[in-house]
């Protein structure tokens, strides 16, 4: 009977969206107090406000009221918007967990782009409460495993600005969870209200979205928007006090995003923060937990495959933002910060799913001291490749990973690779403003110039050739038109200098990329050398004219005796034909060049390859002689 029941939940898992709906009280009864926000457990938590879900008893199973309207859905995976991670739906264990996300995620993403009002309900106390969503789960999950679900897809999703807390509903037989409602803030119950709120939200979102198009990597998409959030909002405290601020708004994107607040607490900074980076297309997960002993959030971010941790809202230290806790390793993140357990009831705002393991520090952003303004600072590169330095808003990131405020002066030093190094600092990308070229010395060579807004500077170590080594110096050649390779080697290897190649007589031969070819005889010199033309290396080439010779010493016979004749080519690509001048004295193989005397007397020989040809001189003595 039980394995009867289970399939039967499973059959009816078409899922509902309930977006309308009224005199809901005829169908439920209130287990414990009503769903207002102020009796629904709700309490502030230092900066992070948390709230239980608001657990509800049936009063009869499967009745639905006149009113009801629910529209059906079957979600089988997620689907990521342009807004939200799934990092909290991938840790959650249970297959029914991961349904009620995934239905949830559906109706709420349905309710926020569109103009449907929110549903109100108003008990027998007069007292309302409203709902975005309720969505029917028809006692597929239990009591025990729905807080998990709801607060990994509300971690998931910062875009929901409307979100205030949830609640679910219980069959009192076995505790079985029957529908899982959404609270929406009463101010956007209207959903005409809540759409141009939404519209507003989006406009400002593309705003942050157009400053990192074409920026190429995610640390420095990361940066721009961490420095762009902090430049443009503040954090939000009660009016007069210096008590976080309460109202909802400062624990959204809303405050972030809004014109009427651009103020939020350290939720709002998360929020907006992980958004962001969402919309960006990089890999990031918001945390909760306790910093300086009290609740807080944060967020993790993955650059290059690597975990960091990043506290925006205290490095927005107000006038001047900060990087201190900006791409941290846990080594010196958790010393102040420390995410809430992943064990005991899920709470919102009190708990949080496992968090990664930071251990890179390559793309932590360190201040190196005190930098103020006027005050200079020295960065040394020692590599000989180039050095990126470029200035974001109020400060500068450089490769070395200092920071410099704003109108500091900084001075580049390069260690040399040797003396002849040279040292080229370019500002402000093609439209240069300055530029700077020398040799650096042995103690390295520095420039001074006053760092701005919106500079862009590349420091580029340009390593000189110092030496070109060649395979062979000297080459000769035979014939015409024949081909040999000449190899050359640039020291040292870390130079870009390229090798250009020239012949002194082109007559004679010619020469591409370290192929010589010969054109006529004589003699000419082969120069390899480097583009700036400080070193170069040479190889005399000697051309000699096409030969053929024949190799045979043998030059007497005796009549009745047989010779193997032999012939060597120089510079001729063409077969050997042979050939006598008295057949009646001695016949010759015209290819094999095999020569057998008949008769005694003299008789020349001839071997010719194309227009060339050798000739030798044969006496022939008689049998007995």
């Amino acid at each position: 009977m039980k394995k009867k029941r289970c399939s039967v939940f499973l059959l009816i898992l078409c899922l509902s969206f309930f977006i309308a709906g009224t005199n809901a009280t005829a169908q439920m009864q209130v287990k414990a107090a009503s769903i207002q926000e102020n009796n629904q457990k709700k309490e502030q938590n230092g900066e992070v406000q948390s709230f239980a879900g608001e657990e509800l008893v049936e009063k009869e199973s499967g009745e639905k009221t006149a009113n009801s309207e629910y529209a059906t859905y079957s979600r089988k995976s997620y689907t990521k918007n342009l807004y939200s991670g799934h990092y909290g739906y991938k840790q959650l264990s249970l297959s029914e967990q991961k349904t009620v996300y995934l239905l949830l995620e559906e109706a709420a993403n349905n309710f926020q782009n569109s103009s449907v009002d929110a549903i109100t309900n108003t008990n027998e106390n007069g007292e309302k409460s409203y709902y975005a969503v309720s969505v029917p789960v028809n006692g597929i999950i239990s009591a025990s495993n729905v807080g998990e679900a709801v607060v990994c897809f509300l971690y998931d999703h910062p875009e929901y600005f409307w979100s205030k807390g949830y609640s679910y509903y219980v069959r009192t037989e076995d505790k079985m969870v029957t529908k899982v409602q959404l609270q929406c803030q009463e101010e956007y119950c209207d959903g005409n209200v809540r759409k141009q709120m939404w519209d507003k939200i989006q406009d400002e979102i593309s705003g942050y979205m157009q400053m990192i198009s074409g920026i190429r990597t995610d640390y420095e998409k990361e940066l721009l928007i961490h420095d762009a959030l902090a430049d443009k909002i503040t954090y939000a405290y009660i009016s007069g006090t210096k008590s976080p601020e309460t109202a909802r708004w400062a624990h959204t994107i809303e405050g972030v995003f809004s014109d009427e607040h651009y103020s939020v607490v350290c939720e709002g900074y998360a929020k907006a923060f992980q958004l962001l980076l969402n919309a960006a297309g990089i890999e990031n997960v918001y945390v909760v937990g306790k910093a300086g002993g009290t609740g807080h959030a944060w967020n993790q971010v993955k650059i290059e495959g690597e975990w960091y941790n990043v506290d925006l809202t205290w490095n927005d230290t107000g006038d001047n933002k900060s990087h201190k806790y900006f791409n941290l390793p846990d080594t010196s993140f958790t010393i102040s910060h420390k995410a809430y357990a992943s064990t005991g009831s899920p709470t919102v705002g009190e708990w949080c799913y496992s968090t990664n393991v930071c251990t890179a520090t390559e793309y932590s952003y360190t201040n190196k001291g005190d930098y103020k303004k006027g005050t200079t600072h020295v960065l040394s590169v020692e590599k000989t490749k180039d050095a990126d330095v470029k200035v974001y808003n109020q400060g500068i990131e450089v490769a070395s990973g200092a920071a410099v405020d704003e109108n500091t002066i900084l001075e580049v030093v390069v260690m040399p690779y040797n003396t002849k190094d040279i040292l080229q600092v370019n500002v402000n990308g093609d439209s240069w403003e300055e530029n700077y070229e020398g040799v650096v010395s042995a103690s390295g060579i520095s420039y001074k110039f006053p760092m701005v807004m919106d500079h862009k500077i590349a420091v580029h170590i340009r390593v000189p050739a110092q030496k070109i080594k060649l395979s062979k110096t000297s080459l000769v050649i035979d014939g015409y038109g024949v081909k040999k390779s000449l190899t050359a080697q640039i020291l040292p290897k870390a130079t870009e200098e390229k090798i250009l190649w020239s012949c002194s007589n082109p007559k004679v031969a010619t020469v591409k990329n370290g192929m010589i070819q010969s054109v006529s005889k004589g003699s000419a010199i082969i120069t390899a050398s480097a583009e700036s033309g400080t070193v170069y290396a040479r190889c005399k080439v000697t051309v000699k004219a096409p030969s053929i010779k024949i190799t045979t010493a043998r030059s007497k016979l005796k009549v009745g005796k047989t010779v193997q004749f032999k012939a060597s080519l120089k510079g001729i690509n063409k077969t050997v034909r042979w050939s006598v001048s008295n057949k009646r004295k001695a016949t010759i193989g015209s290819r094999n060049g095999k020569l057998k005397a008949k008769k005694a007397g003299t008789v020349w020989i001839y071997a010719k390859a194309g227009n060339y040809m050798a000739k030798k001189k044969i006496t022939i003595v008689p049998r007995h002689w």
